[in-house]
């Protein structure tokens, strides 16, 4: 078992790298601010994590270099959203070099002591796609932005109501 009381150090490319802000990732990580508790740390700089911290990769890309290749903390945990290239290959064609990384990422995803996915569909393919067993990936459902519940807007409609989207 690991301390729970140990800091928890986000991994955040945002704060060095102006595209990641306006990327899907900037999003992810806003949310992620803003409903952390006030005493995680996101940092842009792997080296200055002490190893007795709690580590989070909040995304894992398959076909780049990988960003952890030995241990940095005594917990790390990945985050890995879907694994749709891996589950349809035909609609994402990929070059040697990309090959080679895909090879890389899944033999360092041995490094991460657990992995969070946002569905149930997600976990079950993460399981099937990247041969991971299945009680080392936990569903966490993602919430809301601050902005949906802190709205000064008033609705004329109904004041109970279910939206689905999808």
């Amino acid at each position: 078992m690991f301390d729970m009381r140990a800091p928890v150090y986000i991994y955040d490319p945002t704060i060095t790298d102006a595209q990641s802000k306006v990327r899907g990732i900037g999003r992810y990580l806003q949310i992620l601010r803003e409903n952390c508790p006030s005493d995680w740390i996101f940092t842009s700089d792997l080296k200055k994590i002490p190893f007795h911290a709690i580590l989070v990769q909040p995304f894992y890309t398959f076909y780049q270099p990988p960003l952890i290749t030995k241990r940095i903390t005594d917990r790390q945990i990945a985050i890995i959203h879907d694994v749709i290239p891996l589950k349809y290959p035909e609609h994402y064609p990929i070059g040697v070099k990309a090959f080679f990384y895909s090879l890389l990422q899944k033999y360092y995803l041995g490094l991460f002591d657990s992995i969070i996915t946002d569905s149930e569909t997600s976990r079950n393919d993460i399981v099937t796609y990247l041969k991971i067993k299945k009680n080392k990936v936990s569903v966490l459902y993602p919430t809301l932005a601050d902005c949906f519940w802190n709205s000064k807007i008033k609705s004329s409609g109904p004041s109970d109501y279910c939206l689905y989207v999808g």
